[in-house]
């Protein structure tokens, strides 16, 4: 998202989110992809009670989507409540709930390990509402900033 056009704040939701979001947006290890975002389900959230498809809450969306998760990816997943992907320009480091939470309302959170063979590594924070395809079509995604480390020669 960095080499694009970043939207106003409630552009990209229908309703302003906070402004430390944009720093995640902006971060070279992120991606924004617009056209995952799901709009019925942000205002399926902000109304109480509103069916999403043929009489399915929200809350039964979340659970479906994190069950599937589960299912097809079980070896790869990790706790989106643990995993805080750091990015250099945010001074408090959010995990990946919360992120998801406060910046792509509505979706649901989910910590990808690209390889299951080295926990905590190469893992990624995706942020999605597809049932059919959550880590494929996540909406948001957001993995360790690269560092350069300096030692002595």
């Amino acid at each position: 998202m960095s080499h694009q056009h970043m939207p106003k704040n409630d552009e990209v939701f229908g309703q302003s989110i906070p402004e430390f979001c944009f720093k995640y947006f902006n971060s070279t290890s992120a991606k924004l992809m617009l056209s995952n975002i799901n709009k019925n389900i942000i205002q399926a959230k902000q109304e109480i009670g509103f069916q999403l498809y043929d009489g399915v809450s929200y809350q039964q969306l979340r659970k479906s989507i994190q069950e599937l998760a589960r299912i097809r990816y079980s070896k790869h997943l990790c706790d989106p409540r643990e995993f805080s992907p750091t990015v250099l320009s945010v001074r408090h480091e959010f995990s990946c709930d919360e992120i998801c939470r406060f910046c792509v309302p509505g979706s649901i959170p989910i910590c990808f390990m690209r390889n299951p063979l080295y926990s905590g590594l190469a893992q990624v924070c995706l942020c999605t509402y597809d049932l059919w395809e959550p880590v494929n079509r996540a909406a948001f995604s957001l993995r360790h900033e690269k560092r350069i480390f300096s030692r002595r020669i």
